[in-house]
């Protein structure tokens, strides 16, 4: 729900709730008011663009090539790594490897998450993958696409 009006993207929200409780719904709110309204509303992620873009300025002032260098890792553009979210399924290659057999492929494990709200930061070597985790991780281009296709 990305138009202008709030409580447009109030509406917009109720209604893909309503039709899919699934789905995965970002919002836009020009408000911290409607931020909350929009989150009682059914949204998973609320951006502000007014809020994002002040974070990023700030950002961009303080550490601008880590800035760069991250912009260009997640746009997949003519980078040779890329930071990626592999989930890790029942069965999957990855359930049960450990985060050192990644990083002997040459893929490393910035975060495990273990739901919606915990995660792990920079785990140890030893840490096993488990059904139902989400990973986070970064190397090289096509060793992630192998990863991923394995996962």
């Amino acid at each position: 729900a990305c138009v202008d009006s709030d409580s447009e993207n109030v509406f917009i929200v109720l209604s893909a709730r309503q039709l899919n409780g699934e789905l995965f719904i970002v919002a836009r709110a020009n408000t911290a008011e409607s931020e909350a309204k929009l989150m009682r509303a059914g949204a998973n992620r609320v951006v502000s663009p007014y809020g994002t873009a002040g974070r990023r300025i700030a950002e961009l002032a303080i550490r601008p090539r880590v800035i760069d260098f991250i912009d260009a890792a997640l746009s997949h553009g003519e980078l040779t790594f890329s930071i990626e979210e592999l989930p890790v399924a029942e069965g999957s290659w990855l359930a049960g490897k450990t985060v050192g057999e990644l990083r002997d492929r040459g893929v490393f494990t910035l975060a495990v998450f273990l739901g919606e709200e915990r995660h792990e930061a920079h785990p140890a070597d030893d840490r096993a993958f488990a059904p139902g985790e989400s990973i986070v991780v970064t190397g090289p281009t096509a060793e992630l696409r192998t990863v991923s296709q394995q996962a």
